[in-house]
């Protein structure tokens, strides 16, 4: 079945499919004891007229329901209602009887279900009682368990008769981060994993290159301060090696609009005098995406704010040239996530190692580590919460089967996960949070010559660019050979602009870009992966635009019940970086060893 965009459902059924539904669930409502007394004295044909205008315009027609009555603020409307957990579920009870009866196309049907489940379990404001033995007993007072609160449920512990059971859906570098926890804790995990590999965006390329040479297609670069994947590597007797000793160049235009190779340095003075302001503003806020001072940032594009100082050609093409860092362009970054970053320092005065074999070692040998072997090529297509624990359905070659646990960790990214059911449904705030993420676009593109042309004494190693080849750099050094393997990173706009040089000069219009950097020798082989096109990914990491509240940022990491939620994209400091990955990933299994000990 086709997965359609909320916006797709009006026009597919129309404001008779939307009639028709909100017809067939009131004329149940008269009769029912727990609804009926909700509309005393209230006439039921204005309530349908209500939903029905509420829904037409929620999905994609006519938004008669805000011009007439404003924004629905469904929480605040309902509030003199008693909605527990009996209520709702005689609500969606009525509902998906009036959605059997009048058989909508079923795209459309999935759509509304879902969100269906997720408002009504969102409107609830009393107390979601959870049955008495769905908690742990022993060390407590059976006879008076702690009655949970909150919307959708909070985390409770559950029946734990036998070894608590996680299952985890993703084996990058979080899911396998959040498994080794669990497992120290001599939980039984499983893991899935949709594609045929572990490592996720972590995946180091080795076939096809001469001499038996690597060089990294996702992650790469590891920095000193990045203590959670360096104590990971030590653990497991990873060797990390130095790289990029001799630091960061720019390859762009100046003031002047000259194309030339530069100090990193000078990005750095001009860039942070233009940013102190906001940075001191942010950091009085405490960095708190839900203050003031962000959601002023928010909104705002670093292009306009480029606009807005009256920047020079030196300082737009440099921050055009950070695209190879944030995978978007200036006018699709918002200027608080550049203001983000910056304020917690930026690049600051680390080290830079890769691990020596290759980065998919660490995760290899996270999954070689586990009890139960990693179960791939298996897709995670929705979780129903149950009083005692999960029921994951699970697509495979095979077909659809279900998996019961105690608990689920979502460790996949975003654009992922916005195709998973989750019953009950995710509040509002955390649906839309997960639904608008953007992930950048990045092409990588691995060079293989014969000789590094591209050593010069005094040169440095890594140069960002605002060019259409995007970034470069040495991505092999620390294997002793002459020939060697030179690393594009090519993200946001230069994405699609560098497969465009491949399409139309192949890779030879990419060699003669960097001629400047010395003789190109003998091209030995070529690798290119665009991320955005990889199927378990859909984009290289996750991207703050102007359209992403920051309220939402929160969101992202925030438990479901007992759904947990990892990724690079859950984390505040390290978004971005595998070391995100990893802290996220031990964080949502510390949120479950919290409730099962707590």
């Amino acid at each position: 079945m086709r997965l359609i965009d909320e916006l797709e459902v009006y026009h597919q059924i129309g404001e008779d499919g939307f009639a028709r539904l909100v017809r067939a669930f009131y004329a149940q409502v008269p009769g029912d004891e727990i609804l009926a007394p909700m509309y005393h004295g209230r006439d039921l044909e204005d309530a349908e007229g209500r939903l029905r205008d509420f829904l037409v315009g929620r999905f994609g027609g006519p938004e008669r329901y805000i011009k007439q009555r404003g924004h629905p603020r469904l929480r605040q409307r309902h509030a003199p209602f008693a909605i527990d957990q009996r209520a709702r579920d005689r609500w969606m009870q009525l509902m998906t009887r009036a959605l059997d009866e009048i058989a909508l196309p079923a795209e459309s049907d999935e759509v509304l279900r879902a969100f269906f489940t997720q408002t009504a379990t969102m409107l609830m404001n009393r107390a979601f009682l959870v049955p008495r033995s769905s908690f742990r007993t022993h060390g407590a007072d059976s006879r008076n368990p702690p009655e949970p609160s909150g919307t959708p449920r909070n985390l409770v512990p559950p029946t734990l008769r036998t070894v608590p059971h996680v299952l985890i859906a993703g084996a990058g570098l979080a899911g396998l981060a959040a498994a080794r926890e669990l497992q120290r804790r001599k939980y039984r995990v499983t893991v899935i994993e949709a594609s045929h590999r572990v490592g996720g965006r972590v995946w180091t390329i080795r076939d096809g290159f001469a001499h038996r040479q690597h060089a990294e297609g996702g992650g790469d670069l590891i920095e000193s301060n990045q203590k959670a994947v360096v104590a990971l590597a030590r653990e497991l007797k990873l060797p990390l090696v130095r790289t990029i000793r001799r630091g960061f160049g720019f390859y762009g235009a100046d003031n002047r609009g000259r194309v030339r190779a530069q100090p990193m340095s000078l990005s750095f003075r001009e860039l942070m005098t233009a940013l102190a302001p906001l940075i001191h503003d942010y950091r009085l806020a405490e960095k708190r995406w839900d203050s003031g001072v962000a959601q002023a940032m928010a909104h705002t594009s670093v292009a306009a704010w480029l606009d807005e100082i009256r920047a020079g050609r030196g300082l737009r093409a440099r921050l055009k040239g950070f695209r190879g860092f944030f995978l978007a362009d200036p006018e699709d970054l918002s200027l608080l996530a550049l203001i983000d970053f910056f304020g917690d320092d930026g690049f600051g005065d680390t080290e830079t190692f890769r691990i020596r074999t290759g980065n998919d070692r660490l995760p290899d040998a996270l999954a070689r580590g586990l009890r139960e072997p990693v179960q791939l090529d298996s897709i995670l297509r929705r979780v129903r919460q149950t009083d005692s624990g999960i029921v994951a359905s699970i697509e495979t070659q095979a077909g659809r089967h279900d998996l019961q646990a105690d608990f689920a960790i979502v460790a996949i990214p975003a654009t992922l996960a916005r195709d998973v059911v989750f019953e009950p449904g995710l509040r509002p705030s955390q649906h839309d949070a997960i639904a608008h993420l953007r992930y950048g676009h990045v092409t990588r593109l691995l060079l293989q010559f014969d000789g590094r042309f591209w050593r010069r004494r005094g040169r440095p190693d890594l140069f960002g660019s605002d060019q259409s080849i995007g970034a470069f750099w040495d991505g092999n050094e620390q294997q002793p050979h002459k020939a060697g393997i030179l690393s594009f990173l090519a993200g946001g706009g230069a994405s699609q602009e560098l497969q465009q040089i491949l399409k139309t000069e192949g890779t030879s219009g990419v060699t003669s870009r960097v001629s400047w950097l010395g003789r190109p020798g003998r091209l030995l082989a070529s690798r290119e992966i665009v991320w955005e096109n990889e199927p378990w990914s859909r984009g290289g990491y996750a991207v703050f635009d102007p359209s992403f509240n920051p309220e939402w940022r929160a969101e992202l990491a925030r438990p479901h019940g007992r759904v947990l939620f990892a990724g690079e994209h859950t984390h505040l400091r390290f978004q971005g970086y595998m070391e995100g990955a990893v802290l996220s990933g031990q964080r949502a299994a510390a949120e479950v060893l919290s409730v099962v000990n707590g």
